[in-house]
């Protein structure tokens, strides 16, 4: 799982070919065309990129609350 501060700025990309993808903590998900195996999002004010991909398997973010 990636776990990340209620501060953080950033924009997280996630893929995965088979498995899920849940994001706790993280305020309008937008997953490509509705897939629940893709999903970006800004947090804060946006910043560096972190993309997350797997073939096979889950992936899961959180984001620690204020």
């Amino acid at each position: 799982p990636l776990r990340l501060p209620a501060e953080y700025h950033a924009e997280p990309d996630a893929h995965t070919g088979d498995g899920p993808i849940t994001a706790a903590g993280i305020t309008s998900p937008q997953r490509d065309d509705n897939e629940a195996s893709s999903l970006r999002t800004t947090l804060g004010n946006g910043g560096a990129a972190i993309r997350l991909r797997t073939g096979d398997g889950p992936i899961e973010v959180t984001r620690k609350s204020d």
